[in-house]
C-alpha cells in the first residue's frame, strides 16, 4: 500500500510492541530497578516518568512523513 523504504526485518512489530510494554511495567517495579541499577533510585525514577514523553515522540516521529 504505502512504500516507506524500510526493510521488512527493521519494521517494529506485535512482538516488539508486546516486549516494550513489558519492559515499561518491569522497569516501572522498584524492587526491580533497585536490584537491577543499587544507588540509582532517583536517576531511574526521573527515566520511568520520562518514558511516556519518549515513547510519543518515537511513535510520532516514527508514523509522520516528513516531506
Amino acid at each position: 500500500m504505502f512504500k516507506s523504504g524500510i526493510p521488512d526485518k527493521c519494521k517494529v512489530g506485535l512482538n516488539d510492541l508486546v516486549h516494550a510494554v513489558i519492559s515499561a511495567i518491569a522497569f516501572a517495579d522498584h524492587r526491580v530497578t533497585n536490584c537491577l541499577f543499587p544507588g540509582h533510585e532517583k536517576g531511574m525514577d526521573q527515566a520511568v516518568e520520562s518514558l511516556p514523553l519518549m515513547a510519543e515522540t518515537v511513535l510520532f516521529h516514527s508514523s509522520h512523513k516528513w516531506s
